[in-house]
């Protein structure tokens, strides 16, 4: 296998640039929430930008780019961050966010740390993440436990979807549901209905079409048709994907009895509703009767609700400081998990020799993990003082 390593500076799996759009990304209105595939999903973001929008980047490449997995092409190097601290301080550069740690070590022995000393004595604000290795203790990494840098830790913030409804039934010969309720990240779509599971799927070989696990045959569904799958096995939105090769216009995702409980606004690839086992079981029994069911699903919005705000994130490590217990890892918490952000660059599929993968830039739909709430720090600790 040959690998190309990007020109230098360059991001080449998106993880440079979805922190660099989080700290200074340009203001941009009336923008498409986009499905899982980059298509448009009917919900928008009225507007958005990075905490410094007008703020100038500099990309410092300390990494390879590739993974930590068999074939060995990942990792960063302490001696190119050092490199870079030195550059970042000869040149004035006002913030440096390093969303990038290990495991917890003595931030006095380790390079890189005392890096970011020289870079705070320069003036040189300096973020970086707690770690994702929470929530147990003794779990904040290098270099978030020290003392010298504003080390960052992972919570929630107020966005949310307002609740879909799935009602208007006709049809069938029993008595219809009353409106359903869920989520999902899509538009509105109105027209027949059926179940996944009275359809042959000759793609799987497990003879369960209900799951819709493989994508159905062309024209399997007639047009203008919502299809109902159960949830389990495989990606959620895999589903949609499924049904929509099979030509279904849009999606009923049904919790089942003895799974899982939640429902979760994904951004399906046609539009959708997540919905919960006893809803679901309420929708397959009148699809079991009679025949010319239709169904209206309605849109989706952006909301804010403050009970969701200012919740631990799962994954966010915390102290105390298991290499130097008699220093506090002092940690910062910002809001913000999910972040709508920037992916550009080429991704490792391209790196590894897929050309369609390679050159790719556009607005991901989310990120999680704490790299991204370090910009967020990163910025407003700079230009807040």
């Amino acid at each position: 296998m040959i690998w190309i390593s990007p020109p230098n500076g360059e991001d080449h799996n998106g993880h440079g640039s979805h922190t660099a759009s989080t700290t200074a990304g340009n203001v941009l209105l009336d923008v498409n929430i986009p499905d899982v595939d980059g298509g448009e999903t009917g919900v928008r973001f009225d507007s958005m930008s990075g905490v410094a929008p007008h703020a100038n980047i500099v990309s410092y490449q300390v990494c390879l780019p590739g993974e930590r997995d068999s074939i060995g092409f990942g990792g960063c190097f302490p001696s190119l961050t050092i490199l870079a601290v030195e550059h970042a301080i000869e040149h004035g550069i006002d913030a440096l966010n390093y969303s990038i740690g290990g495991g917890s070590s003595n931030p006095w022995t380790d390079p890189d740390a005392l890096a970011f000393l020289s870079a705070c004595k320069a003036g040189i604000h300096v973020a970086t993440s707690a770690g994702n290795d929470g929530p147990g203790p003794e779990t904040v990494g290098s270099p978030g436990d020290t003392p010298w840098l504003t080390s960052v830790a992972a919570y929630t913030h107020d966005r949310d979807y307002a609740e879909k409804t799935i009602g208007d039934f006709t049809g069938g010969d029993t008595e219809a549901p009353k409106a359903l309720t869920g989520k999902a990240a899509s538009g509105a779509f109105t027209g027949a209905i059926v179940y996944a599971g009275d359809f042959e799927n000759p793609n799987d070989p497990d003879n369960d079409p209900a799951q819709c696990l493989e994508p159905f045959p062309e024209n399997t569904f007639a047009a203008d048709t919502i299809v109902v799958c159960d949830r389990g096995e495989i990606a959620r939105v895999d589903k949609g994907r499924n049904v929509k090769a099979g030509g279904a216009s849009a999606l009923v995702l049904a919790n089942i009895a003895g799974g899982a409980d939640n429902v979760v606004a994904d951004a399906h690839v046609l539009p959708a509703i997540h919905i919960d086992a006893a809803q679901g079981d309420q929708l397959r029994a009148w699809l079991a009767s009679g025949k010319e069911h239709k169904a209206s699903i309605s849109g989706t919005e952006v909301i804010h609700d403050a009970k969701l705000a200012r919740i631990a994130a799962g994954f966010s490590s915390r102290g105390p400081n298991k290499s130097v217990p008699d220093v506090i890892a002092s940690i910062y918490c910002c809001a913000g998990g999910e972040h709508f952000c920037c992916l550009c660059g080429r991704s490792i599929r391209c790196l590894q020799g897929e050309p369609r993968s390679c050159r790719l830039c556009f607005c991901k739909r989310y990120f999680n993990g704490e790299s991204t709430y370090c910009g967020c720090v990163d910025t407003a600790g700079k230009y807040s003082s």
